[in-house]
């Protein structure tokens, strides 16, 4: 469906002064035009569609032509495809998620045969879950508050739909009508498209789209180089890892390469990078960015990983009342009511009474060691706990603290990261509540003084409070990433509600040497 019904044929359809125009009389339709790019030597199957219509010479004779039917309607303006026709269409202007909004309105919700779904949560990552019967959503692995829904296939409880819909940024039947049939189905996925039913059991799609209008992205690149440009930089931009990080492996990140003068950070720093390419051109623009390369190295100084500056981007914006975040170099449009209800929950979560000591170490590890030195910690870092099956390897947490307070320790507050961190948190107060094999087993690790009495016995979670600390080099209260946010709120439901344990969360200070410190190979 087009975006805009206004907008003539010419500017939806590329290069249409090379294209076979024909214009076909269908009851129900102001327009319709059918435009054809020839191809050579056999004729496609859907030819015998227009039969006396078009001649099938006009269509050509070969296995991979393209057309692209434009139907204006009082309603809308629709492109029906075929062959390669989808490729003579400006995306730019075409009403996204219309195919998805249609078939989640059109097919019952136990009736789910197939999703296409992306994580948001560490490199985008697609992937598709089949069903060999219809299901509904969950028993097709989609987690509604971590996966973008991208397409959905199902049973059709719509008849002018066929008996099976899928819908993505287009919509795909499989119908018996013929072209005199087209516009009265096409009125009918409109109509369906105007419905908000799906919110009754897929309302969660709303939380939040990945952005793909060309115009709007443009906007918020503009707003985000404004922002980049702003000194100080503010709050709501940082650098972040685009994926996982092994930190046991990673020393330092290099945002430029100068040979022997080359500096080596400790950690990912905005205002540093932003330097570096201002150097270069002081009138830089996003796309300077997008070609700039960031790496990590051991501590040798090797190259690990390299990514483009603009993947390690982690924005928030504001406009017009709607709340746009760059992540992985992808820009989402999240939900108010989302963003209240996240905000809301997070805000339950008690701070750490305790203020661990400041940040000033190569590593997570040598922190750890340093904070165990220190009386009522003991350190349970790199004592992994190996359990079940498949001999997992488990961390209970990095310090314990007064026997009761299990913190774990993350550097850096990239999505990935934290997300691991979190999850960390949960499998550890899952296993050490439910489970009295990973109890005997966690024993073997504890000091005398905190050993368990009886590893058969339940412990009280609510005697144990979970502490996520974070290291931050940004000034002021500790800022999270929304999408961290959603993370985190789920455990904390996991943790606190289902589980018992309190929990809390703090910010670990970073040390100034530690911020301003590089090293030279």
């Amino acid at each position: 469906m087009a975006k805009n019904k206004s907008k003539a044929d010419k500017e939806i359809i590329k290069d249409i002064d090379a294209l076979s125009c024909f214009s076909i009389n269908l009851d129900g339709a102001e327009e319709a035009n059918l435009y054809i790019r020839k191809a050579e030597p056999h004729p496609p199957s859907w030819a015998t569609l227009f039969a006396g219509h078009v001649d099938k010479k006009e269509i050509g004779n070969s296995s991979s032509p393209g057309a692209v039917l434009v139907i204006e309607l009082k309603q809308a303006k629709f492109m029906i495809t075929f062959g390669l026709g989808r490729h003579l269409i400006q995306e730019s202007l075409i009403q996204r998620d219309y195919g998805l909004k249609v078939a989640l309105n059109s097919i019952g919700e136990d009736k789910l045969r197939s999703i296409d779904k992306a994580s948001h949560e560490r490199t985008p990552l697609n992937s598709r879950t089949q069903a060999s019967k219809g299901v509904d959503i969950f028993e097709l692995a989609l987690n509604t508050e971590v996966d973008l829904l991208t397409a959905i296939t199902g049973s059709s409880k719509v008849e002018k739909f066929g008996a099976q819909v899928t819908g993505r940024d287009a919509l795909t039947l499989n119908v018996k009508e013929g072209l005199d049939g087209f516009c009265g189905i096409l009125k009918e996925t409109h109509k369906f498209y105007k419905k908000g039913d799906y919110k009754k059991s897929f309302g969660w799609v709303d939380n939040f789209r990945r952005i793909k209008d060309d115009a709007l992205l443009d906007n918020l690149d503009l707003k985000l180089l404004k922002l980049l440009k702003t000194s100080p930089i503010p709050a709501n931009c940082w650098l972040a890892e685009p994926e996982i990080i092994d930190w046991e492996a990673t020393s330092f990140y290099v945002l430029e390469k100068k040979g022997k003068r080359t500096n080596y950070y400790p950690e990912l720093r905005l205002n540093k990078l932003i330097e570096v390419i201002n150097s270069k051109n002081n009138s830089y623009f996003i796309e300077d960015i997008r070609k700039h390369t960031i790496s990590s190295t051991d501590d040798n100084y090797n190259v690990i990983k390299s990514w483009s500056a603009y993947n390690c981007l982690y924005a928030e914006i504001n406009d017009s009342g709607s709340l746009y975040i760059l992540q992985n170099g992808s820009w989402f449009n999240v939900e108010d009511d989302f963003v209240n209800k996240v905000n809301s929950a997070i805000s339950k979560i008690d701070n750490y009474t305790h203020k661990l000591p400041i940040y000033d170490h190569d590593g997570e590890g040598a922190y750890n060691d340093f904070v165990a030195t220190h009386n009522s910690y003991v350190l349970m870092d790199r004592k992994n706990v190996v359990h079940g099956g498949g001999r997992s390897s488990i961390e209970y947490c990095d310090l314990i603290k007064d026997g009761a307070d299990l913190i774990h320790v993350k550097r850096g507050t990239a999505s990935s990261s934290l997300s691991h961190l979190f999850a960390q948190g949960e499998v550890s107060a899952e296993l050490f509540s439910s489970d009295s094999k990973f109890r005997a087993a966690l024993n073997k690790k504890l000091p005398t003084e905190l050993k368990i009495k009886d590893v058969n016995a339940r412990p009280d979670t609510g005697d144990y409070k979970i502490v996520y600390a974070i290291v931050s080099e940004k000034a002021g209260v500790l800022t999270l990433p929304f999408f961290s946010k959603v993370r985190l709120k789920n455990a904390y439901y996991h943790v606190n509600n289902l589980l018992g344990y309190q929990m809390a969360i703090c910010k670990i200070d970073v040390s100034n040497n530690y911020k301003v410190k590089s090293k030279g190979k």
